[in-house]
């Protein structure tokens, strides 16, 4: 009977294990993030801004990855500068639920990506969106500051 009452204890704990926690973001220079904010598209290839500028859930990291490859963490007040060649690419974002969004990039062209902690009935339901220029480049210019991605960083 002990070893019963011990497994289930045992199975009981196992069962609360969380997952890792996710690493922090990587800061970007003052340099590169005044340099990112400059907004200058790239001949030959797509540049794509992901940000998080709203409060709620702000503290709660997300993960990204594009194209199945580990891009780094977000965490809120913070935007990502992405260089990739045109084409089609899938972003993944993975906070508490996971989005998908899938992007045909164009060459020479700058695309901005709002990630948000949505409020609906699921609390912190992951949402993806893309916004028009004006409107991202000032959230990132007043609200953000940039994080550096493990791949696709921008080039001079």
């Amino acid at each position: 009977m002990r070893g019963v009452i011990a497994g289930l204890l045992l199975a009981m704990l196992l069962g609360c294990a969380s997952a890792p926690p996710l690493p922090p973001p990587l800061r970007a220079t003052p340099e590169a993030d005044q340099a990112a904010k400059l907004f200058r598209s790239k001949p030959g290839g797509a540049r794509v801004y992901l940000y998080r500028n709203t409060r709620f859930g702000a503290d709660a990291l997300m993960s990204m990855r594009m194209d199945s490859m580990d891009l780094g963490t977000m965490g809120g007040s913070s935007f990502m500068p992405l260089e990739l060649p045109p084409g089609f690419h899938l972003l993944e974002v993975t906070g508490t639920s996971v989005a998908k969004l899938e992007l045909n990039l164009q060459g020479g062209r700058n695309y901005y990506i709002q990630i948000n902690s949505a409020v609906t009935l699921e609390i912190g339901k992951v949402e993806i969106i893309e916004r028009h220029a004006l409107e991202a480049q000032y959230a990132i210019q007043n609200e953000c500051s940039m994080v550096q991605p493990r791949l696709f960083a921008l080039t001079p």
